[in-house]
């Protein structure tokens, strides 16, 4: 071929394959930039939900009950998707239970529920909702919460709670085979089986 015809061969390359060539590498130029970028965001999230969180921590320390609840609602409202979101989200519940504030205490477990990606946070918080259920005696909504299992590692816990209900509704002996089923799933050296013994001693 002569190279005006080995040129012409180009030409006619590039207009039928140039576009798409072109297209190709924008794209992949804006996805490795679109990662590099989310990366970055995530990092500094996770960075600046860090400091909150330890200035949460310092206010709750100090007792100032006001900068702590600030602090929490900060993390939970602009850096819901980090870790420390979770965390204080389970803080304000503690402390809402400590102050008999239920309805408070069981809307932030729901936060946990609905919005951590941890599957172990949100099955500690749907056991720690049907304990605030189980003491407003609403026995069948608390069963009916931890009939959704998000992390089978926590089965004990599950159990043992489902059996607390069970005594509440007066029903020993479903009651004591959750007792059962908890104890089973325990090591010898668990700080629950004691607890758990003492349950099953108490059904018989």
């Amino acid at each position: 071929m002569s190279d005006k015809d080995q040129i012409q061969m180009i030409k006619d390359w590039w207009k039928k394959y140039g576009t798409t060539i072109v297209l190709s590498i924008v794209i992949v130029f804006g996805i490795s930039f679109g990662w590099r970028y989310w990366h970055y965001y995530k990092n500094k999230q996770a960075q600046q939900a860090s400091v909150l969180y330890e200035q949460m921590l310092s206010a709750r320390a100090a007792q100032k009950t006001t900068d702590f609840k600030l602090f929490a609602e900060h993390l939970i409202k602009d850096y819901s998707s980090t870790p420390y979101a979770t965390l204080a989200s389970f803080m304000l519940a503690k402390e809402a239970v400590s102050s008999k504030n239920l309805f408070n205490a069981q809307q932030n477990l729901q936060w946990v529920i609905k919005h951590a990606d941890n599957v172990s946070f949100k099955q500690i918080a749907r056991i720690r909702e049907a304990r605030i259920l189980l003491a407003k005696k609403q026995l069948q909504q608390a069963l009916q919460l931890l009939q959704h299992v998000d992390d089978k590692a926590l089965m004990p816990e599950i159990s043992e709670t489902i059996g607390d209900i069970y005594v509440a509704q007066g029903n020993k002996a479903r009651a004591l085979q959750e007792y059962k089923k908890a104890l089973s799933g325990v090591s010898q050296s668990s700080v629950m089986r004691p607890v758990l013994e003492m349950k099953i001693n108490q059904m018989k």
